[in-house]
């Protein structure tokens, strides 16, 4: 052993001693006067410790004495589970699952060892998947792993490993072809490495990453508490389905979920999913289609203390809103609580509501601090008079969340003590708990909490009248009126913006009066809280006095966003000329005055809005452009027509979607003008995207043109703009539902949908090419092969027309010239494996017919050539995701084939006939 590892050793040793004094004065850390430098140096020494984890993992490894445990040791780290939507097959888009990981070996044996990427593969359900193969369609896609994202072709397993004794080697694994659907399916890698094959059963691991352990609370152990101290992601996630599944089955109705502490990060993929489902489990809304769904049956599912990367991405935020929330407000809140005891108070509240009185004391009093919060919290006040001292007690308890719950339930006593104790509580301005007092006294039913309160208001300075008068404001009663209007109006009250809100929270006679007043402050956050009072009050008087202040202010100033918005709600004809006068004047941003003159305005505006367009910026010009759209202003098309030729995205995406709307022919020309001449690679999308949106015979045949254009931008957008137009189609549905049935190999009732189908939309190419198929299913090449021709001619790229026109000219025995049709066409789809299945099916017919006629000319040559190119395009299909074995194995049109071995292996016949 060298000193250098020995002297590392000895590092961790003592930081890790560190720690272990770390975890015996935590509690005590932060009641010593440096408590928060203590702590925080402490944190220091454990992530020191953990980085020097990090490095000892690449460091040579001890090899065991013991020749048993001499082995290869296989480690996995940032799984994902992952599907794709990648491809087309048979008109439709094909679903690709993937599992990736990064995965670590370690040679603990005394030799050399070598892996290939080869050795790695992973049996899903029974079936084995190659380590590193993916579908062409989907190597440019993105993932996430971790809180990193990749491209696919950047994960790429190594192709060789050589692992020194002693010493690890780390490499991607990535597999594709997991069964699709929302479990998790039983997985197991398997490395090929000595005489047995080192086995990991991902399943088992997950639950044990997973690290989750389980704790019963509440009356009657109706709440479980699960803490996850390991990490949550899409493999793992199933293990915590199961436990909850399993707690179901125990009649467990609560469950909150809590993240100890330093457990990792959600992961990034999963982590809105996961509490988007949280949130609305038990209601209506639809479950995740890609995830295992969770039970159904809780009444109530909270999670708590998530990891600090995953508090920001939760959609639905923390709920910050206390103890003393009602009942509809805690339905519609979110389901995130910042600390446990909040989230448990919360799953317990409907409980501890009605359970026996003396099952209620009984939890009151118990040892768990978490149950007696709660129990408290929620049936404080069911307690008789006779229990009030246990309160009195619990509010100055050591635990600061069973204070804040006996404060809570005190609301529900009007005895002296109940209310002296929450005035002294408020008194000590001592945050949260000084809060919880005043809001306990404001939502009391006892009148002499409330003149309690309005006392402390009297006698308490500019601060704490402001936090008591939030509260007021949060518990509206006609007593708080008079109090607060006087401080309200008094200059010296201090009570700003929070006295009016407040104001109009309670109400007062004077209360349009106060905010009409304040139209006049100084201040601009007063003026502009009254502004915004005065306008969301339902009377004439409130709306007037507004109007007249708006107007005033336009005669010198362009109008606030918020005058704006109450503009466009009166749509008060007085302003039109005051907000013209702007539009022409102001040097800022005009979007809002334009977007406002377009809701209250006529075609006089818009003749306004045309003279001043040369002169907007470009966002105005989108603005202006949208509202002479709307308006169907003849000057629209005029302005069109420069507006396609901007540099700007913006501008040419509005007056697309606009002309796309008009969809007259004029509309049309200008879209076609611009599609063919532009060479900017927005205008091309979004020109493309309306012609195919208007679908209008003329727009076809640009489409259709522009597929062959060198520049790729155009060619590509013009395949997807027809090929939007064919799936709008109504007759796709029953496309659709033909083949489905073909599937089936019901025949008959696909050739009556596909009929339908052509009755709908004669122009549909798929509904002639899709029954040509199944003519040629039932044997009836004749008609399939007018079918073929009609799909041709109304689509000349429509590769499944172009390879069965080829197959049936190979029936009838031209199959030079069917095979001259696919060929000419072959550089067009180098990525479709099913365009380069039927080419090999072209081919097998033709070797079928030259083993029919041995005189031939060049027999022997055509057949070596067919047999050759076809079992490329099959390998290569293969390749490209078109894996259709049992179809290859029973296709007519691959018969000639089945005695090659390539064919052979590549169809499963091989394997069958052994």
């Amino acid at each position: 052993m060298n000193f250098r590892t020995i002297g590392l050793w000895l590092v961790v040793f003592t930081s890790t001693a560190v720690v272990g004094a770390q975890e015996q004065k935590a509690e005590k850390a932060a009641d010593t006067p440096n408590g928060e430098v203590l702590r925080r140096l402490l944190e220091k020494v454990d992530q020191l410790d953990r980085d020097l984890k990090s490095v000892l993992k690449n460091a040579p490894k001890a090899i065991p004495e013991n020749p048993e445990d001499r082995k290869l040791v296989a480690m996995l780290e940032t799984p994902v589970v992952q599907s794709i939507s990648g491809g087309v097959r048979n008109g439709q888009q094909v679903e690709h699952r993937l599992f990736v990981a990064k995965l670590t070996l370690i040679n603990l044996t005394a030799e050399a060892k070598t892996v290939e990427a080869s050795q790695i593969t992973l049996d899903v359900d029974g079936n084995s998947l190659k380590n590193g193969v993916l579908d062409v369609p989907i190597q440019n896609y993105g993932i996430n792993i971790g809180q990193q994202g990749y491209s696919l072709n950047q994960i790429k397993p190594t192709a060789s490993m050589k692992i020194a004794p002693g010493l690890t080697a780390t490499t991607w694994i990535i597999f594709s072809g997991l069964p699709r659907g929302p479990g998790l399916p039983k997985m197991k890698l398997l490395i090929a490495s000595g005489d047995k094959p080192i086995e990991v059963d991902f399943n088992a691991w997950a639950m044990s990453k997973l690290d989750i352990s389980s704790k019963r609370l509440g009356p009657r152990g109706c709440l479980a508490l699960l803490t996850i101290g390991g990490e949550l992601n899409f493999i793992s996630y199933g293990a915590l389905v199961e436990e909850l599944e399993r707690l179901v089955t125990q009649k467990v109705s609560r469950v909150v979920v809590r993240w100890a502490e330093g457990a990792p990060a959600i992961d990034v993929n999963l982590s809105y999913q996961f509490i988007g489902m949280a949130q609305s489990l038990g209601r209506a809304e639809a479950q995740n289609q890609q995830l295992p769904s969770m039970p159904q049956s809780f009444t109530e599912f909270r999670l708590a203390e998530l990891p600090g990367a995953n508090q920001a991405q939760s959609n639905y935020g923390v709920n910050n809103n206390g103890l003393a929330m009602s009942s509809v407000a805690m339905a519609n809140a979110s389901v995130v609580h910042k600390t446990t005891s909040d989230a448990v108070v919360a799953a317990l509240r409907t409980a501890y509501e009605v359970v026996p009185r003396n099952e209620l004391l009984e939890d009151i009093r118990s040892a768990d601090p978490l149950t007696r919060a709660a129990a408290v919290a929620a049936g404080g006040g069911r307690l008789a008079t006779e229990n009030l001292p246990l309160i009195l007690q619990l509010t100055d308890d050591e635990d600061p969340a069973l204070q804040k719950a006996a404060l809570l339930a005190l609301r529900h006593f009007g005895e002296p003590e109940a209310i002296d104790k929450l005035l002294g509580y408020a008194r000590k301005n001592t945050e949260p708990l000084a809060s919880m007092a005043v809001e306990s006294l404001a939502g009391s039913r006892y009148a002499a909490a409330h003149d309690a309160l309005l006392g402390l208001l009297e006698r308490e300075g500019i601060d704490s009248r402001k936090t008591i008068v939030k509260v007021l404001a949060q518990n509206p009663r006609p007593i708080w009126s008079e109090t607060i209007y006087k401080y309200v109006r008094d200059p010296q009250g201090g009570l700003g913006i929070d006295g009016l809100q407040a104001l109009v929270r309670v109400g007062h006679p004077k209360m349009i009066e106060v905010l009409k007043d304040s139209l006049q402050s100084r201040d601009f956050a007063i003026r502009d809280t009254a502004y915004n009072e005065l306008t969301n009050q339902p009377d004439a008087a409130s709306e007037q006095i507004a109007l007249q202040f708006t107007l005033k202010h336009m005669e010198s100033a362009p109008p606030t966003p918020a005058m704006l918005t109450f503009l466009t709600k009166t749509k008060d004809q007085a302003s039109i000329p005051l907000l013209l006068k702007h539009l022409k004047n102001n040097a800022g941003d005009r979007t809002g005055l334009i977007n406002t003159l377009a809701q209250i305005g006529d075609q006089t505006v818009a003749n306004t809005l045309v003279e001043q367009y040369a002169t907007l910026r470009p966002n105005e010009q989108t603005a202006v452009l949208g509202i002479l759209g709307q308006l169907k202003s003849p000057a629209f098309l005029k302005l069109a027509e420069p507006a396609l030729d901007s540099q700007d995205a913006s501008v040419v995406s509005t007056v697309c979607q606009w002309l796309q709307n008009d969809g007259s022919p004029a509309a049309v020309k200008l879209l076609i003008q611009a599609f063919e001449k532009t060479t900017q690679s927005n205008t091309i999308i979004y020109t493309a995207n309306a012609l195919g949106q208007v679908a209008t015979a003329e727009a076809r045949v640009a489409i259709r043109k522009a597929r062959s254009s060198p520049d790729q931008t155009r060619q590509t957008q013009a395949r997807q703009a027809l090929q939007n137009i064919y799936q709008r189609s109504p007759a796709m549905q029953y496309v659709y539902q033909a083949r489905a049935l073909e599937q089936q190999n019901e025949h008959k009732g696909a050739m009556e949908l596909f009929d339908q189908a052509i009755k709908t939309d004669p122009d549909l190419p798929e509904a002639y090419s899709g029954r040509a198929n199944v003519q040629i299913r039932l044997d009836k090449y004749s008609d399939a092969k007018k079918d073929f021709e009609k799909a041709f001619a109304l689509d000349d790229l429509n590769h499944q027309a172009i390879t069965g026109l080829g197959i049936c000219l190979a029936v009838e025995g031209k199959f030079d010239e069917g095979i001259k049709l696919v060929e000419d066409v072959r550089s067009r789809f180098p990525s479709d494996g099913l365009f380069l299945y039927n080419v090999a099916c072209v081919y097998g017919r033709g070797v079928e017919k030259l083993l029919k006629d041995d005189k031939l000319p060049e027999r022997d040559k055509k057949l070596e050539t067919f047999r050759r190119k076809a079992l490329d395009d099959l390998r290569e299909s293969k390749k490209l995701g078109f894996n259709d074995q049992d179809w290859m194995k029973k296709d007519p049109d691959l018969t000639s084939l089945h005695d090659q071995p390539e064919f052979q292996e590549l169809s499963g016949l091989k394997a069958k006939a052994d």
